[in-house]
């Protein structure tokens, strides 16, 4: 009777001795553990040498009686955990001496599994709200930021105009130039941790690309192992935001650093490759065409399949805690530019890590401006120090400039002007309207509108028009060319 209960009810019954034996079990108990035979319950449920911590058999024998209540871990036949609470009992003789004890095994395994995975999903709540925070304060402050940085540059710009410099001026200039570009990489790079996406893109020669970051990311490496770097030569342009692709450079070095030994080898390389349907699907289930193929290299310890299978997992990593992320973030770069990451290895046989980018279409030489012989241009922007920066160089240039303050104003311009503006810049903070809503209408407006839109905070797709982010695009100086990177195509 008593075994057909606890079979209903799922619960184990145990009669333990004063030796650790069990006596007798359920069926519920052997269906999940097996048959115990003579080993003790500790070696049997847990694998442990010895009683388990809080063991009710070892209280109630040591106290001469009571009820022990207490959580146990153990391993089921397959291995798996299992988890339960114990209720745990004196069974006396005639003598009303303790003799064995009763114990009464309710399973808690669902309810302990809840519990974690709900423990796991709070604290990933508790990271994306933090870098939701992180991401909204660091738009903030890029957009700030940057306007700041039009300042310095447009001031920078109108000094060549009007009083060419110099040779240390001009050399004075430059460095301060340098500086304000390095700052707007700077916030680049924080949205980029922050948000990811392409904020700031261009068309380069990946090759070249590496030939200049790669000796200024030697550090992640031993200076004992050896880095090389094999480009082909007539290499393809991608299209991308390469502070994010040095991102991925960096992460993939820091990972074959940390695989090799004191005198290992690290080998890059960079060609050109063509994917056939077949060829692309297995390089990451990519449309087939003209690719961009870097790989990693290292002579390290490899990887088994497990490892290999969950290399970019956030978080994970065979050697310190709290390590990984930096792949898992390179996978997620790649593909947001639309590439493939994958990796080969094999213990004993090193690792190489296969990036491909996506070749850009026709290249876009940067620096080329409209000429102004009397073109219009209607510039849109609620900072005053911005505007005026931008009226001073477009007078210079030879434009003729209408000022908007907030997207109402832009509106009633568009709207009621006779004027045909050759170009329409936006700003994409504005007081009264989100920029995407005044592209909208400016496009229903003007369906043949040439627009560039311009912020510190760009979302992550553009708008069909050319876009930048980061300070106000400066268009030509005597000295040097600055503008935003991709001309103007129609949408």
């Amino acid at each position: 009777m008593a075994e057909t209960i606890s079979g209903l009810l799922n619960v184990g019954v145990a009669v333990v001795s004063k030796e650790y034996k069990v006596l007798w079990s359920n069926r519920v108990l052997k269906d999940l553990f097996g048959e115990p035979g003579t080993m003790p319950c500790h070696l049997f449920y847990n694998q442990a040498t010895s009683p388990c911590p809080g063991c009710g058999v070892k209280e109630i024998f040591e106290r001469g009686g009571g009820n022990v209540v207490h959580k146990q871990t153990g391993l089921d036949a397959q291995g798996d955990p299992v988890y339960s609470e114990i209720i745990a009992t004196p069974i006396r003789n005639e003598k009303g001496e303790i003799s064995a004890v009763l114990e009464l095994v309710i399973p808690i395994t669902e309810k302990v599994l809840a519990q974690e995975r709900n423990k796991r999903l709070h604290e990933r709540l508790e990271r994306a709200q933090k870098m939701d925070a992180v991401a909204t304060l660091a738009g903030g402050i890029a957009h700030k930021f940057n306007n700041l940085l039009t300042i310095l540059l447009g001031h920078l710009e109108l000094m060549g105009f009007r009083s060419p410099p110099d040779e240390m001026q001009a050399h004075s200039m430059d460095q301060m130039r340098d500086a304000c570009l390095q700052m707007r990489d700077l916030t680049a790079q924080l949205l980029a941790y922050a948000r990811g996406g392409k904020y700031q893109v261009e068309k380069r020669r990946l090759g070249e690309f590496l030939e200049e970051v790669l000796p200024k990311l030697r550090y992640h490496v031993a200076p004992t192992v050896r880095l090389d770097l094999q480009v082909e030569p007539g290499g393809w342009k991608v299209e991308g935001d390469f502070s994010q692709l040095q991102m991925v450079l960096s992460a993939l070095l820091a990972n074959a650093g940390e695989a090799v030994s004191d005198h290992g080898n690290i080998l890059v390389r960079c060609r050109n490759e063509t994917l056939g349907p077949a060829e692309a699907s297995a390089a990451g289930n990519l449309p087939p065409g003209p690719y961009v193929h870097v790989s990693v290299q290292d002579d390290g310890e490899g990887m088994d399949e497990t490892t290999r299978r969950r290399a970019f997992e956030p978080f994970y990593s065979t050697r310190f805690q709290g390590r990984g992320l930096g792949l898992a973030a390179a996978y997620g770069i790649v593909r947001n530019h639309n590439g493939a990451i994958s990796l080969e290895s094999s213990p004993g046989e090193g690792t190489t890590v296969h990036v491909y980018l996506p070749a850009a279409d026709a290249p876009v030489e940067a620096g080329k401006v409209p000429q102004a012989s009397g073109s219009a241009v209607l510039f849109i922007e609620d900072e005053p120090l911005v505007r005026q920066i931008a009226e001073s160089i477009l007078e210079e240039l030879g434009y003729e400039a209408v000022f908007a303050d907030d997207a109402a104003q832009a509106l009633e311009i568009l709207a009621q002007s006779r004027t045909r503006f050759d170009w329409i810049f936006m700003d994409m903070i504005l007081p009264d309207m989100h920029g995407r809503e005044l592209f909208r209408r400016i496009r229903a407006l003007l369906p043949e509108s040439r627009i560039i839109v311009c912020s510190g905070s760009l979302p992550k797709r553009t708008f069909g028009s050319c876009w930048t982010q980061g300070p106000w695009p400066i268009f030509k100086s005597p000295s040097r060319p600055r503008i935003c990177k991709r001309p103007y195509r129609k949408a």
